[in-house]
């Protein structure tokens, strides 16, 4: 199901977000193929907010994959459109190539580790084949509680 959020309200968890991610490693979770990349720092992060064309978040990437290893987009630079995109604390959703970039360090440590075991349960790929959590805020991991 797609989330309702505003753009206002995309942009002001992007805003809340950045500093906390800003320069540190993340995760790149391909939703059919789970294929998990390792993204040693991501920067340069910009919310761009534009009324004549769409509201982007932009950055820079330093991937531990080499190009040749990696899907063809995963390059050094990255634009999403708030159009395709969909925010949770510790993640953001791409709607357009259909993937997750998780920032949780506990989950980017373990990947930078070598174990991405915990990315089927984590984003909810155990429960169906095609998940229906993309990313809505508040986001949790499946089977918390937050009441």
């Amino acid at each position: 199901m797609p989330h309702e959020s505003t753009w206002t309200q995309i942009a002001d968890v992007l805003w809340e977000m950045i500093p906390r991610i800003e320069g540190k490693p993340c995760v790149h979770v391909c939703r059919y193929t789970r294929q998990v990349f390792v993204c040693q720092r991501i920067y340069d992060l910009r919310v761009e907010i534009d009324s004549v064309q769409f509201d982007t978040v932009s950055g820079r990437t330093d991937w531990v994959d080499p190009p040749e290893a990696r899907l063809d987009f995963l390059t050094d630079e990255f634009r999403i459109g708030f159009d395709n995109l969909e925010v949770g604390p510790w993640c953001w959703y791409d709607n357009y190539f259909q993937a997750w970039f998780v920032f949780d360090p506990s989950m980017v440590t373990r990947s930078m580790e070598g174990d991405h075991s915990w990315v089927g349960q984590y984003l909810g790929l155990d429960k169906t084949p095609c998940p229906v959590w993309a990313g809505d805020y508040p986001w949790h991991p499946p089977g918390i509680d937050t009441a």
